[in-house]
């Protein structure tokens, strides 16, 4: 695991006392590092662990992590960030990372009596196309598309796709088409449904269906944007959603988990189209 960032975690213990936050005494939702950190290596069977420092502010947050790891903190890793050019090596850097933690992981699998020549592979494919990164609301919006195509009171979904600008050294811009119209949020990730009635009720739906469809691992939320027509078709585009996901530690903290889920079956009342669609009430 590579891991990037310019400020360290909420809480004075952290960061030097001279960094603002809002939240000194720490994590509002009470997430325990110690804890998280042995998910990450011994549940999600993360070997290595390399953080990368933009600033000096997040030093502290990385001997914090070492500590409460205990005597084996070896497989905790930090970097220093060196500027316009050191973007261009993180690629290498994060394939070294990877390999070194592959190494480990087969070093440790074939240790004792067991051998390579043990081992049964499996033959796969191997995918040559960039992934997209972007790709979860993206593609939850266009497969909900097919399954409301015979629904006439359904309206498409579409996610606005976000791209990077690097401008100049050290300066980057997340970059997004802008939106036209009334901008109206439509739901939140805590339980918030908009009272705009059965215009509405196609994204009340499509949240209800990504839980479903993703057997309760996500929920997309947090829906905002505007609502359009073209050729007698109605959309709403969207932007910027947030992901419920039973693993905290995926997305950003927007990601409340089962709480998450919970917030949303507490408000949440089946419509038409959930009907239509099938979805459990």
């Amino acid at each position: 695991m590579y891991h990037i960032a310019d400020a360290p975690c909420h809480g004075t213990r952290f960061h030097d006392v001279k960094v603002d936050d809002d939240y000194a005494k720490g994590d509002l939702h009470g997430c325990d590092i110690a804890k998280l950190l042995r998910n990450l290596h011994e549940d999600c069977k993360i070997s290595s662990y390399t953080f990368l420092h933009i600033k000096v502010t997040t030093h502290k947050m990385l001997q914090e992590f070492k500590r409460v790891s205990g005597p084996d903190s070896s497989w905790i890793q930090q970097d220093e960030f060196q500027g316009r050019t050191d973007v261009e090596d993180i690629p290498m850097k994060v394939m070294t990372a990877c390999k070194t933690s592959i190494s480990h992981s087969l070093s440790t699998m074939f240790s004792g009596r067991m051998k390579f020549s043990d081992v049964k592979f499996v033959p796969r494919d191997v995918q040559t196309a960039m992934p997209d990164w972007d790709s979860i609301r993206a593609q939850e919006g266009e497969e909900f598309g097919h399954c409301i195509r015979n629904i006439r009171e359904a309206n498409k979904v579409v996610f606005t796709v976000v791209s990077t600008l690097h401008v100049q050294p050290n300066t980057y811009y997340n970059m997004e088409k802008v939106l036209k119209g009334l901008w109206t949020k439509f739901n939140s990730n805590a339980g918030y449904v908009s009272d705009k009635g059965t215009y509405t009720d196609t994204l009340q739906a499509f949240s209800h269906w990504t839980h479903e469809r993703s057997r309760g691992m996500i929920m997309v939320t947090d829906l905002q944007g505007v609502q359009t027509s073209s050729e007698g078709t109605g959309a709403f585009l969207l932007c910027d959603p947030a992901i419920h996901s039973r693993d905290v530690l995926h997305f950003t903290r927007t990601n409340l988990g089962e709480q998450g889920f919970q917030l949303f079956d507490n408000s949440h009342k089946c419509n038409t189209i959930c009907q239509k669609l099938g979805l459990k009430g």
